[in-house]
């Protein structure tokens, strides 16, 4: 390296200075290039030139590196699998294909039929490959040793260099020893992997989610999971284990109610199942068929275990990863920050005069060294020129923005062609160049482009139709071909063709353009020139008619967007596809060298398994693209134990399987694709944030535009600067007038409710009593308040009047009512004159309101038990008032199994009565409501209730009353209560509430803005199918009887569509794709770009904008609410502090609280109580205010603290041993050691429950003395409980859940220990027949231990809250589900049953789904719950099409629930549970830090917008001057980045002291 050395220009004079100078300079360049790359150097070598003449090589040949490990993985793709060269004698240097080198002869290994590169050549490759690994990582070595080792410095990680060597010596070596001595197995899953494994962008990634915070926040919630897993296969077991009963036949073959519930481990293994996939159906299917109770059992697994936890322990380890990215992209902005000004430091100290700017000179000579570095791009000179001349000066403040443009790809061109433009060019050059946004001839264009498009749909459709299109149509695409051949003319005629060919769309134009007209030509050359037959490949030319829809949609701009969003978000998320990448790779190759050779057609071990009957001999692992294509399809779907069960079967590593595919879904599934698409939906709302700020920004100035008129444009540029300063200026002298307040409010320390009643409790316990409390607050909606609560006060401070009377009662009774409509976030600007009476009207209201939900859950119940319509029909003669079985209430022909709920359904004439009751109920809530409304509030303009709310609720409850009546007595076929019933329940206020914010235009724009594109691809990608597939009906294999097809699903465009449809949204593309797989591996092709585009793309888009949108607006509903409320309890305050205007008066306020908790909705709080709290917080200010009503609106009351002992035996009370007891059982309070005590009993107990339980699962006899033990422990609780209630009082003990929960458990515990020993025979006959059961109250113990930890404690609190926090959602999702539950049982019932003749060949026969019925509204609502939880299935449309008159509806009705349901309500619901845990995890954790002021989208866009006006002026000035074209690449053009990248800098250069920063570099 010392005969080479950096050219730093010719300017330099004398050698030693300069030598120096060079130095510096190649330093400064190196800690900027470090500090953009996120490297941390501290130290650099003294022989800095040497160091980097290397570091330029190991850079270069870094490049050679990464194609090297691309060509290992094409290597691996088309190398001979392992288990091939057993079975052929081939050459080792002979091509041949697949099929003559993987040769089974009794069958058909299914291989991916590309040709394999030869074993001999392979490992020429492989060598070659490896002798660049090897070089690339001894270079790394060198520099490392030889530069930077000396000075103590780390500069690269020593361990991976290790590694890289080993890796690529260990893979010559096993590649060697195959090739020589065919070895059984090789080790390319290591190493391979390996290499792969420790490129940088996966070593980050790796790190950031794999260590131990992310293990910690994973296990935290994972426990839960597997817990309740564990928990429910104990129950399974215990109540199931020992039920041996045939419940049904499938295939022939007996299935049992215990299937795969007969031990605890395959009752485990089988809740996992349930738990992860969507086999939950398969799970617990025999034990609901045979009793429908079991039904309650599995609804309360699914919703803990699959709605709840699993949800939740994903999410939990997506957000721990987005944290832990967020942190290190701070890190890595702060060492950029750090190594950008490191880099001007060092640059200013090589002119000492230059002061605190960068001369020219020395700028453009850093410039120079700084683009030569192979990973930075080349900056022309010319543009570094034109930067430092925009600039003015290179200073420490616009250091910054400098190096971001210098990081920018920039390339130049020459304007006008070589000889100039001609006079015709020059009078073409306005129409294609301006306007700038879209050039008048971009116009002219786009326009033609339409109308081929137009044409392209018309020879579309003939060609599907199989019609032979018009003679003109081949001419017209001709004149179109040589209109696309003058497009390019005429722009290649305005610009040189440098400027032309350095815009990736016009690159694209040209290379359509000359393909297509080269098509268009085709059919007109005469059949001599034709070197292949038009006629073979017609097909696949018609699909070069994409080509042409292409250049259309790609002028939209919202295709534009999309098509950058998406560019982006690969782009940003290329360290998450390595490693999902090689996750893949290792399980591919791991798979190959295992499984090879032992899955195909033909092997007799696969008979009768799942995998020979689904026909999934494609998804094996004979070569390294077949077992890609089988772990691809593992990632969309969820678990399958399918080829597991054919793995164990075949081979003789089949046991293994069983630990890799589990492995594969965890790693691969539940961890790496669930970031990826976290990733990807997160990325994509930034950027639509971004995109929609900046509309609504470029809206807002043309606004102001249009309001100021011209007059501001003379000003240009530096008008706007002047502007931005002076808005910056009066907002820091706001800030500073505001802080000069008296009041000081903004420093006001948080109110904490908590410590508040913790400090309060010393006061109660001086009057022997205790304060209980609970609040429910939502998370983060207390700041939001107080916030709120502050703008409030700052500007009513100019407002204040002088002292008055104090406040009447009158105007308690009004505050009062404006505090509680603050609490229930109701907005009124006026009140009612007679305040005092329209309040207790509204009382009256409330009463009835209270009485109103009531009927309206009785209305439900009643549904659920009433005899459902067509039951009426089959029994016109039965009794209206006699309870009977319902069996006898619904029968079906044949003697066919309707398989009903067995639910006894309530007898007509009574169900008549109960309904009229509740309907009167119902009218009278609406009545009184209409009454107060019309008497109190309509005479000053208020609204109090909607109006349209109330007739719909008159209408809907009279209907219902009708309906029944008729239907009562005229045994109508069909019963409307779907409508009456449904519309009672989707006017409850929480529904309208949910609703409105669901679906309204906004919300809905959202959904449309990315739906449009999922189903332009589905139908694009169907036409393109039907083009290729239409005529490719060779037969894949037999299903049964039936011959399938090749294009099965793909022969028409409504076919392709619903098959596409289907393939988008759910697992069902599997079965879809099988057909044309099979017979065409190539297709493969087609179906992974659809999968990624569609369903891992597009589909998670529609779903997550949806989402999104609906979070956005929750946030900005909780900001409406918290303004109001602020609003309504500072009205309260001036109301009442009418006598004293900076205060609430003591006596005031006390009737105010009094007054308030007379509210039927509000809680009451004695008066004594509310003196103690009002003493606490002193004086009641306009500050304290809010906080004192955020005390009194939580249930709050105090109980007396001593047992009736206290008064009752005095003597006994102040016994010494006694007073020990006592203090025992209160002290310490967080944890009382009586407490203590009791916990470690429950811990020996749960032990003896779970030796009893090993005896129980095995049928051994238990020991006698574990029934000793029973009755030891049960006596134990009850002790514990007397001990509590002889120190505590029966109020103090009560107020507690825990203790609550206790008292039941116990006497339950204790009557279930004592049965076995009561000298009643009938007792002891019962016993045997309920001892599963009983059994069952083990549990009970199990969850008194479980209560006493913490996380239990936390996670209970915190899924209450959730469940009270999203009841509205909640509310929506059953209301959606009584809807179309309601809807099907009177459409469907009594069509589904066993014995039904049209259904005995349906899927929905032969996997016995006869329980998912619409016979009475119980089954129809298990029937759509199931739908909820999976996929979109179509076997329920499948089987009413064929069994009912009304089946053809079906298509639209589960289609409809699985988009309003599945894809929108329950999305929405996990999504909301999901951000209310972690703000909830937040909070618990006391996670209060402050954070910086949000900024606003201007601010964060301004630093990007000020580098592009850079980059425009440079580019006017190259043209200008030079008669050069710039263009440029942002290296990141995210706003945020650029705003956060600045706010770094500014943060480092901004001296927290006053005397700067020592680098120290």
């Amino acid at each position: 390296h010392e005969a080479r050395s950096l050219d730093l220009g010719a300017d330099m004079v004398s050698a030693t200075p300069l030598l120096s100078r060079k130095a510096q300079v190649v330093k400064a360049a190196w800690q900027l290039e470090n500090a953009i790359l996120g490297k941390r150097v501290e130290k650099y070598p003294k022989d800095i030139q040497a160091a980097r003449l290397l570091h330029y090589d190991c850079m270069r040949f870094n490049k050679w590196y990464y194609r090297a490990l691309l060509a290992l993985v094409l290597l691996t793709l088309f190398e001979v699998p392992a288990w091939c060269h057993g079975t052929n004698s081939k050459d080792i240097w002979s091509w041949h294909p697949g099929s003559d080198r993987c040769v089974i002869e009794e069958g058909d290994p299914f291989l991916s039929g590309i040709w394999y590169v030869p074993p001999g050549y392979a490992l020429i490759v492989e060598i070659c490959i490896e002798i660049v690994v090897l070089r690339k990582f001894l270079l790394d070595y060198e520099l490392e040793v030889t530069h930077f080792t000396p000075q103590g410095e780390k500069f690269q990680n020593t361990s991976i260099i290790f590694w890289g060597w080993f890796l690529a010596v260990g893979s010559i070596i096993d590649t060697a020893l195959f090739t020589v001595f065919r070895v059984p197995i090789r080790l390319t899953f290591l190493f391979r992997t390996g290499l792969l494994f420790i490129l940088p962008g996966v070593q980050s990634l790796f790190s950031s989610i794999f260590n131990l915070k992310m293990f910690t926040e994973f296990m935290s919630i994972s426990v839960f999971l597997w817990g309740t897993m564990l928990f429910f296969a104990w129950i399974s077991v215990t109540i199931f284990g020992s039920w041996h009963t045939v419940v049904y036949k499938e295939d022939g073959e007996n299935v049992y109610v215990n299937k795969d519930l007969d031990s605890l481990s395959s009752a485990f293994y089988s809740m996992f199942v349930a738990a992860v996939t969507g086999e939950y159906v398969d799970v617990f299917l025999p034990t609901i068929t045979a009793s429908r109770s079991a039904g309650l059992l599995w609804f309360m697994f699914l919703i803990l275990a699959k709605v709840l936890f699993e949800s939740l322990t994903l999410d939990t380890l997506v957000s721990a990863y987005i944290r832990g990215a967020k942190q290190s992209k701070e890190q890595s902005l702060e060492i950029r920050a750090e190594g950008t000004l490191a880099a001007f430091e060092t640059l200013c100290s090589i002119d000492a005069e230059g002061g605190h700017a960068i001369p020219k000179e020395l700028f453009l000579e850093f410039v120079n060294v700084f683009s030569r570095s192979p990973t930075m791009h080349r900056v022309p000179m010319e543009c570094a020129d034109a930067v430092f001349a925009e600039m003015g000066s290179v200073t420490k403040e616009n250091f910054s923005k400098v190096c971001s443009l210098l990081d920018s790809d920039m390339m130049v061109a020459p304007t006008e062609p070589p000889g100039g433009r001609s006079s015709f060019a020059e009078m073409l050059k306005h129409y294609v160049t301006e306007p700038k946004d879209t050039p008048a001839f971009d116009k002219l264009m786009n326009n033609v482009l339409m109308v081929n498009l137009v044409m392209v749909i018309i020879e579309s459709y003939y060609d599907l139709n199989n019609w032979e299109p018009p003679v003109f149509t081949g001419y017209v695409e001709l004149v179109f071909s040589f209109i696309y051949l003058g497009e390019v003319a005429v722009k290649v005629t305005v610009r040189s063709w440098d400027v032309y060919w350095l815009s990736g769309a016009n690159r694209f134009d040209f290379f359509t353009t000359i393909l297509l007209l080269f098509t268009s030509l085709l059919p007109y050359l005469p059949n001599s020139v034709m070197p292949f037959d038009l006629q073979h490949y017609a097909n696949i030319l018609r699909l070069l008619r994409l080509l042409r829809v292409l250049k259309q949609l790609k002028s939209m701009r919202s295709v534009q967007f999309l098509a950058s969003a998406v560019t982006k978000m690969v782009w940003a998320a290329g360290n998450i596809l390595l490693m999902l990448g090689c996750v893949v790779f290792f399980f591919t190759t791991l798979g190959v060298n295992l499984f090879g050779g032992v899955l195909y057609k033909g092997n007799p071990h696969l008979e009768h398994t799942e995998y020979e009957e689904k026909h999934w001999f494609v998804f094996n692992f004979n070569d390294t693209p077949m077992a890609f294509a089988l772990f691809f399809t593992q990632l969309l779907c969820e678990y399958v134990p399918v080829n597991a069960e054919a793995l164990e079967k075949t081979s003789r590593w089949g046991s293994v399987a069983w630990l890799i595919f589990p492995l594969f879904y965890f790693i691969g599934v539940a961890i790496m694709f669930e970031i990826l698409l976290a990733f990807t939906v997160e990325a994509y709302i930034e950027l639509r944030e971004e995109n929609e700020n900046e509309e609504e920004e470029e809206e807002e100035e043309a606004a102001e535009q249009d309001g100021h008129g011209h007059g501001h444009e003379e000003h240009g540029h530096g008008g706007g600067h002047e502007d931005h300063a002076h808005g910056h200026a009066d907002a820091h002298a706001a800030h500073a007038a505001h802080g000069e307040d008296g009041h000081g409010h903004e420093h006001k320390a948080k109110f904490d409710i908590d410590q508040f009643f913790e400090e309060v409790q010393d006061k109660f316990e001086e009057q022997d009593q205790v304060v209980h409390y609970y609040t429910q607050d939502e998370p983060n909606f207390p700041k939001l308040l107080q916030e709120a609560f502050e703008e409030v006060m700052e500007k009513s401070r100019s407002g204040r009047g002088k002292p008055h009377p104090p406040a009447t009662h009158l105007e308690i009774a009004k505050a009062a009512w404006q505090t509680e409509n603050a609490m229930c976030h109701t907005e009124w600007a006026k009140y009612p004159e007679d305040c005092a009476a329209a309040r207790r009207d509204h009382f009256k209201l409330l009463q009835a309101n209270k009485l109103y939900y009531k009927a309206v859950v009785a209305l439900v119940i009643l549904t659920f038990c009433e005899v459902p319509p067509w039951c009426h029909l089959r029994s016109p003669g039965q009794d209206m008032w006699r309870w009977v079985s319902p069996e006898e209430w619904c029968h079906v022909p044949n003697g066919g199994n309707p398989y009903l709920s067995n639910v006894w359904y309530v007898p007509p004439g009574w169900g008549l009565l109960i309904e009229i009751i509740i309907e009167l109920i119902i009218l009278r809530k609406f009545l009184l409501n209409w009454s107060l409304e019309r008497k109190h509030f309509a005479p000053i303009g208020v609204q109090y209730h909607d109006r349209r709310v109330i007739i719909a609720g008159l209408f809907f409850a009279v209907g219902s009353i009708l309906d029944t009546l008729v239907f009562t007595f005229f045994r109508v076929p069909l019963r409307f209560t779907w409508i009456f019933r449904t519309g009672l329940l989707f006017i409850l206020p929480g529904v309208q509430r949910v609703y409105t914010l669901i679906f309204n235009r906004r919300m809905i724009g959202e959904f449309s803005s990315v739906a449009v594109f999922f189903v332009g691809t589905v139908m694009f990608f169907a036409w393109v199918a039907v083009t290729i597939f239409k005529d490719l009906d060779t037969p894949a294999y037999k299903n049964e009887e039936e011959v399938i097809t090749a294009n099965k699903g793909l022969a028409t465009l409504s076919k392709a569509t619903y098959t596409l449809f289907v393939s988008g949204i759910g697992e069902g593309f599997v079965d879809n794709l099988l057909p044309s797989f099979v017979v065409y591996r190539s297709s493969g092709v087609f179906w992974l770009l659809f999968l990624v585009i569609g369903q891992i793309l597009l589909l998670n888009l529609v779903i997550d904008a949806f989402v999104a949108a609906y979070l956005k607006g929750s946030e900005e509903l909780q900001d409406r609410k918290a303004e109001l409320q602020a609003q309504s309890i500072h009205d309260a305050f001036k109301t009442l502090s009418v006598g004293a205007p900076t205060h609430v008066e003591e006596d005031v306020f006390l009737e105010f609280v009094e007054d308030l908790g007379r509210s039927p909705r509000m809680y009451p709080i004695e008066r004594k109580t509310a003196k103690i709290l009002i003493d606490q917080f002193g004086e009641v200010t306009e500050e304290k205010f809010l906080d004192a009503c955020r005390v009194i609106q939580n249930p709050v009351w105090a109980a007396p603290k001593d047992s009736f002992l206290r008064s009752w035996a005095p003597v006994f009370w102040e016994e010494p041993w006694f007073k020990w007891i006592r203090q025992q059982v209160w002290e310490p309070r967080e944890l009382p050691a009586f407490d203590k005590f009791m916990n470690q009993v429950l811990l020996l107990n749960l032990l003896q429950v779970v030796v009893q339980s090993a005896y129980n699962l095995n049928n051994m006899p238990q020991p006698a003395l574990l029934d000793v033990l029973d009755l030891i422990f049960a006596f134990a609780y009850v002790g514990e409980v007397l001990v509590k209630l002889s120190v505590k009082s029966w109020a103090e003990y009560c107020s507690f859940w825990g203790n609550k929960f206790d008292f039941m458990t116990t006497w339950l515990l204790l009557f279930t220990t004592l049965l076995p020993y009561l000298p009643f025979a009938t007792v002891q006959a019962d016993l045997k027949h309920y001892a599963n059961i009983l059994r069952l109250f083990r549990l009970v113990r199990v969850v008194k231990q479980l209560k006493q930890f913490p996380r239990v404690q936390f996670m209970v609190a915190t899924i209450s809250r959730m469940v009270n926090a999203a009841g509205d959602i909640l509310q929506l999702l059953g209301v959606l589900l009584f809807f179309f539950s309601t809807l099907s049982m009177n459409l469907w019932g009594g069509v589904l049953y066993e014995g039904h003749p049209g259904l005995e060949e349906t899927l929905y026969a032969k996997k016995h789904l006869y329980i998912f019925n619409f016979n009475d509204f119980g089954m129809a609502f298990i029937t759509f719950f199931s739908q909820l939880l999976s996929e979109y299935v179509p076997e329920n449309a499948t089987a009413l099409q064929v069994a009912s008159k009304w089946g053809n509806i079906a298509w639209y009705v589960f289609p409809a629930f699985y988009l309003l349901g599945v894809a929108i309500i329950f999305e929405i619901t996990k999504a909301f549970t999901i951000e209310y845990y972690l703000a909830i995890k937040e909070e618990a954790e006391d996670d209060d830090e402050e954070g910086e002021e949000e900024a606003s989208g201007s601010e964060v866009r301004q630093e990007l917008e000020d580098q592009l006006k850079v980059m425009e002026k440079v580019q006017s000035r190259l043209e200008g001057k030079n008669n050069l074209s710039l263009f440029y690449t942002m290296s990141n053009d995210s706003y945020m980045f650029a705003f956060e990248t600045k706010k770094a800098y500014d943060k480092v250069i901004t001296p927290e002291n006053g005397n700067g920063h020592d680098h120290g570099h």
